[in-house]
C-alpha cells in the first residue's frame, strides 16, 4: 500500500470532495426518513391496537356479584324428619349442591389455589406474572394457562358459550373482556366470596358441578369430610374434567394429585421466613399424605425388608413433634432416600434377573421402555433410574450393546446383507444401524466384516 504524501493528499481530496459529502448527506437523510417511518408505523400500530382493545372492552357486559354466582341446583326432597333424603331431581347442567365457604375445608381451598392460581390472594383479578410466564412458554413451544380463579369464574358464568368459539378473534374478545371484568368484580367481592362462588361453579367431571357434587360422586361423603389427599384429587380434575377424573383415568389423576400436593408444599416453603403455626400444621398434613402413599408403594414391593427400615421414619409420630420447617423437609428427604434404596435393592435382588432375560430374548423386536418397565412393575421414569443404578447403563445403552454384539456375530459368521442384519438386530433403518455401529465400534459394518473374516 502506498503511504506517500502525494497519495495521501489525493485520498484526502477524494474524501472531502463535494460529491462525496453530498452522498453522505443523502445516506444520513435516507436513514432518518426510514427511522421516522418506523416510529410513525409503531405509534400508529399502538394507537390502533389501543382503540381495538378499547372497543372490545366498551362492549363488555355490565355485571354484578349475582351474575358471577352459579345458577341451577339439584332439588332434594326430604322425609318428614327433615334429614332423610327420599328423592333427588337434577336438571341438565344443574347437578350442583351449594356450600358456603365455611363448609368447605381449608385444605380444599388451598389445593385449588396451589394448582390453578398460586397468587390468588395477591393479585387484583389478573395475574401479570402468570401472563408473562404463559407468553414465554408459548414462544418456546409450550402451553401454559394464565387465567386466575376470578377469570375462570367469569368465563363459566358470564361467558358459558366459550366452548363454541370458532375463531381467534372470538377467543381474544372474550379473553380481554374476561380480564377487564375480573378486575371489576374483585372490587365488588371479597376473596372468600369469589372462592365460594368458584368452588360451587366448576365442572369436575362425571356430570359434577361444584365441589359438593364431586365429593359425593368420587368419595361418597360431604365436602366438609374430605381429607387432604381427597381434596388434592378433586383439585387435580379442574384442568381437564373428562380426562383427569379418578374414575375415567385414575393414573392420570394420581399424577395430577401429586403435583397439587407438591405445589402446596412449594407455596409454604416460599414463605419459610414468615410461616405461621397454621402453615406448620398444614405442612404436616401434606407430608403425611405423601409419606403414606410412598410407604404403601414401598411395602407393596419389599414388605419384609421395608418394615424394619421404615420404622426409622414414622410419619404419624415423628413429624408431629416438629416445629421447624427445615426439620420437616429434612425428615421427608430421609424418608425418600430410605424408600428409594429399598426399592432399588428389591429390584436388584429379585426383579432385575427376569427383566434382563426378557430384554435379551426380545431386544430385536423394537422393544419400548414402557414394555420393559411393565415387566419390572414400575413406571418408565422410575424404572430408568433403578435400571441404571443396577447395571451402570441406561436402558437404551444396554439395548444398543446387545444389538451391536449380535450384529458383530452376524457380520463375521454369515453373508447377510447390511439391510438384513439391521432388521435382524432390531433396526428398521439400515442407515441408522450403520451410524450406531460406527459410533460404537469406530468403523462401518462393511469394514468390520472385511477385517474379521
Amino acid at each position: 500500500m502506498n503511504y506517500g504524501k502525494k497519495k495521501a493528499a489525493k485520498r484526502q481530496k477524494q474524501i472531502t470532495s463535494k460529491s462525496a459529502m453530498q452522498a453522505k448527506r443523502v445516506g444520513v437523510r435516507l436513514f432518518k426518513a426510514l427511522l421516522l417511518c418506523i416510529i410513525v408505523v409503531a405509534i400508529a400500530g399502538v394507537a390502533g391496537g389501543g382503540l381495538f382493545v378499547k372497543k372490545i372492552i366498551d362492549n363488555s357486559p355490565d355485571i354484578t356479584p349475582d351474575d358471577v354466582k352459579p345458577q341451577g341446583f339439584t332439588t332434594l326432597v326430604y322425609a318428614d324428619d327433615g334429614t332423610t333424603e327420599i328423592e333427588r331431581f337434577v336438571a341438565a347442567g344443574s347437578n350442583r349442591v351449594y356450600k358456603t365457604i365455611d363448609e368447605i375445608p381449608a385444605d380444599l381451598q388451598h389445593a385449588f389455589v396451589a394448582i390453578e392460581d398460586e397468587r390468588f390472594y395477591e393479585h387484583n383479578g389478573i395475574d401479570i406474572k402468570g401472563i408473562v410466564r404463559a407468553g414465554v412458554s408459548l414462544i418456546s413451544g409450550g402451553s401454559q394457562g394464565a387465567s386466575t380463579l376470578t377469570q375462570q369464574l367469569i368465563k363459566n358464568n358470564v361467558f358459558p358459550n366459550f366452548v363454541n368459539e370458532k375463531t381467534f378473534y372470538d377467543k381474544l374478545q372474550r379473553k380481554l373482556q374476561e380480564q377487564f371484568l375480573a378486575v371489576s368484580i374483585e372490587k365488588q367481592m371479597s376473596k372468600d366470596e369469589i372462592m365460594e362462588a368458584y368452588l360451587n361453579t366448576i365442572n369436575l367431571g362425571q356430570n359434577c358441578l361444584g365441589v359438593q357434587s364431586a365429593a359425593k360422586r368420587y368419595f361418597n361423603k360431604d365436602v366438609s369430610e374430605l381429607t387432604l389427599s381427597e381434596s388434592a384429587v378433586i383439585a387435580g380434575i379442574t384442568q381437564s374434567p373428562g380426562n383427569l377424573n379418578p374414575i375415567t383415568n385414575p393414573q392420570k389423576n394420581q399424577k395430577r394429585r401429586d403435583k397439587v400436593l407438591k405445589n402446596m408444599l412449594k407455596q409454604i416453603s416460599a414463605r419459610r421466613d414468615k410461616y405461621t403455626i397454621q402453615d406448620i400444621d398444614h405442612l404436616r398434613r401434606v407430608f403425611n399424605t405423601m409419606a403414606e402413599t410412598l410407604i404403601h408403594h414401598t411395602l407393596s414391593y419389599c414388605p419384609r425388608a421395608a418394615e424394619s427400615q421404615l420404622a426409622q421414619v414414622n410419619p404419624l409420630a415423628e413429624i408431629n413433634g416438629m416445629v421447624f420447617l427445615d426439620d420437616i423437609i429434612a425428615w421427608s428427604e430421609r424418608l425418600i432416600d430410605i424408600c428409594h434404596n429399598l426399592l432399588r435393592q428389591t429390584v436388584d435382588d429379585s426383579n432385575m434377573g427376569p427383566v434382563l432375560k426378557y430384554i435379551e430374548q426380545n431386544y430385536m423386536h423394537n422393544l419400548t421402555l414402557s414394555q420393559i418397565s411393565t415387566v419390572a412393575g414400575f413406571s418408565p421414569n422410575y424404572f430408568c433410574n433403578i435400571f441404571k443404578a443396577c447395571t451402570g447403563k441406561s436402558v437404551s445403552a444396554y439395548l444398543t450393546d446387545l444389538r451391536i454384539q449380535q450384529a458383530k456375530r452376524l457380520l463375521t459368521t454369515t453373508s447377510k446383507s447390511i439391510n438384513l442384519i439391521a432388521e435382524d438386530v432390531g433396526y428398521e433403518s439400515s442407515s441408522y444401524f450403520i451410524k450406531i455401529f460406527k459410533d460404537t465400534t469406530g468403523m462401518t459394518p462393511n469394514r468390520f466384516r472385511r477385517m474379521n473374516r
